[in-house]
């Protein structure tokens, strides 16, 4: 036993010593005479005389117990022995200096600790990120309904556009309409007008002829040269009454014109803002799909994180 490299050290049915090799004389340093019939107290062990002590385990049915010493951990391993008859006759303790392999555990703890912490971050970020990527998609897909409908709605806005447009084109040619009738009255009145100034002149013409006639037809002819006069005026006044109208349903016409330009501007470029959101609706589409690749990416790492940690845990 002096060859193996670890303490052992025997002891009788009373926790005597019966043996100890020379590891436990050197880490003691004590002879083995000195150590014969001592109690194995001796070993001035932390779990000496205690609950902990490594015959005390065995009889609760451990085997292994712990202790330090002078800076090193130890484990203690302890059988029973028994005679050539089956009896008890005593106990055998090895010892292992088990620093070494103790201060691996220890970073190997630490190390698994931080782990589980790094673990339950990732759990805790691939939440975040998937509830964020959950919260974008359900976003951009409202957001692409709604450019949807005002797409949709404008698409209507430059429909009735066109109709409007379409419309001032035909109110164009009714004015058009009105203007020449107009005119074709104007001349209709300026030949009514010198119409009854011929008759004016020949009625001149027939009253100076007959200047002998009875005063009443004189008086008939003096009349009617009067209603001549009037009715020369009121033809004039007519006249210029029906080119005014002529000239205001010019420029109705060219304010109708400029407007029915305007219109078909504002219907050209409300197409094209149409196209820009059509375009827009398709990015916003694109972002919603992205996002929901992101959303089950996110779904993805949780799991593998939560696989992580359950492995770890195990561990």
């Amino acid at each position: 036993m002096d060859t193996i490299p670890f303490p052992i050290s025997v002891t009788d049915k009373d926790m005597k010593w019966t043996f100890i090799n020379k590891p436990v004389e050197e880490m003691l340093h004590i002879t083995r005479a000195d150590s014969l019939g001592k109690h194995c107290s001796s070993w001035g062990a932390k779990i000496c005389n205690t609950q902990d002590c490594g015959i005390a385990c065995l009889n609760r049915g451990i085997t292994e117990t712990y202790f330090d010493q002078n800076g090193s951990d130890y484990m203690v391993d302890v059988n029973k022995l028994y005679d050539k008859n089956g009896e008890l006759c005593g106990h055998i303790e090895v010892v292992q200096d088990i620093t070494t392999l103790q201060s691996a555990i220890h970073m190997q703890q630490e190390l698994i600790s931080h782990a589980e912490e790094a673990c339950s971050r990732l759990v805790e970020y691939a939440a975040d990120s998937s509830e964020r990527a959950y919260k974008l998609s359900d976003g951009a897909n409202e957001q692409t309904a709604a450019i949807q409908e005002l797409a949709a709605t404008i698409g209507e806005i430059a429909d009735h556009t066109k109709l409007n447009a379409e419309s001032l084109d035909k109110t164009t040619e009714q004015t058009n309409l009105l203007a020449l009738n107009a005119s074709i009255e104007a001349a209709r009145a300026g030949e009514a007008g010198r119409g009854f100034a011929v008759v004016a002149d020949q009625i001149g013409k027939l009253a100076a002829q007959s200047s002998e006639a009875a005063k009443d037809t004189r008086q008939l002819i003096e009349t009617t040269l009067q209603a001549v006069e009037n009715g020369n005026e009121i033809t004039e006044e007519t006249d210029r009454t029906l080119q005014e109208i002529v000239n205001l349903m010019n420029q109705v016409r060219e304010n109708i014109n400029s407007i029915n330009e305007k219109m078909s501007t504002q219907a050209g470029t409300i197409e094209q803002v149409n196209q820009g959101l059509g375009q827009i609706a398709g990015v916003v589409q694109e972002n919603s799909s992205i996002a929901g690749e992101n959303s089950r990416t996110g779904k993805l790492i949780e799991e593998q994180a939560k696989a992580l940690q359950e492995i770890v845990n195990g561990y």
